[in-house]
């Protein structure tokens, strides 16, 4: 087995490049896009059945990730190391001929697209999702709005087109939500209907009044709230243990769980003479 190895050297951010192998028809492809604060390398283009290693150079050189290849010659690599965005793509060949490498290779430019601060919000019934993106490309790039009402079949109920380079937000609101509860996620699709990206699911409660968000966080749960009057707000662990409290005061709130540990939770939300419950996880 031949290793042919790339030295792929980051300054900013990173666009969308190719190289070849000499000989080869079908030059490697790679991109690069951040969601949720993670950057993701979408490698197209590599011999099928392969594997991948990746190499921080700011990590002594020790492998960081390996990643197998499918039957179609592409796979992801989720980069979440702390290490500055310079690595070795370490490309194994599974022939035994093996391909002679096309050596240094170096790029820079814009990630393909960023989106982040996803959120979603409950306004008498109507459900609105909000979030920031940046499409270095927005022709290439569309959003679109998944809505199960049992939280495992998901529909299309939206499409979102893609505006601006620069970081703008976005919304949509599902004015035909009735009563129920209702899961929403958020996806990226490019021209060729393929799925670059789903976010987590965001959960909408039916009480009218009443809206808590994210659903997975790290650090705090938010509550919007019509009617302030005796608002409370409890947080209970999986085995109906009381970890959190709290007076609501305003109709924005950040209830901190930043200290909580890692697990899965119900908050449980008073307004107005209406309650809501809502599960949520920390990471």
């Amino acid at each position: 087995m031949k290793k042919n190895i790339l030295l792929l050297s980051f300054a900013t951010l990173l666009c969308s490049t190719q190289y070849s192998y000499a000989g080869d028809t079908n030059p490697v492809q790679v991109k690069c896009f951040e969601a949720d604060g993670v950057t993701t390398y979408d490698v197209r283009g590599c011999v099928p059945g392969s594997d991948i290693s990746f190499y921080s150079l700011q990590g002594g050189g020790q492998v960081m990730k390996e990643m197998a290849v499918n039957a179609n010659g592409s796979t992801r690599l989720i980069w979440d190391q702390k290490a500055a965005p310079a690595f070795v793509l370490n490309i194994l060949d599974a022939n035994t001929a093996g391909i002679t490498g096309s050596g240094m290779v170096s790029f820079t430019g814009d990630k393909e697209f960023i989106v982040n601060d996803m959120t979603i919000d409950n306004n008498s019934g109507n459900i609105t999702l909000r979030w920031n993106a940046a499409v270095s490309q927005p022709e290439n790039y569309t959003f679109e709005v998944l809505k199960s009402v049992n939280g495992a079949e998901y529909a299309v109920i939206q499409s979102v087109n893609s505006q601006s380079a620069n970081m703008l937000p976005y919304s949509f609101t599902d004015v035909s939500q009735s009563a129920d509860a209702a899961t929403y996620m958020i996806r990226v699709v490019n021209t060729g209907k393929e799925i670059y990206y789903t976010s987590k699911p965001l959960y909408a409660d039916g009480s009218n009044g009443i809206s808590v968000y994210p659903t997975v966080t790290h650090t705090s749960i938010n509550v919007r709230l019509n009617n302030i009057h005796n608002s409370t707000y409890e947080i209970v662990n999986m085995q109906g243990q009381f970890v959190s409290s709290g007076a609501l005061n305003n109709n924005q709130n950040s209830c901190s769980v930043a200290n909580l540990p890692a697990g899965n939770y119900l908050i449980e939300v008073s307004a107005g003479g209406n309650t809501t419950i809502t599960k949520f996880v920390k990471e």
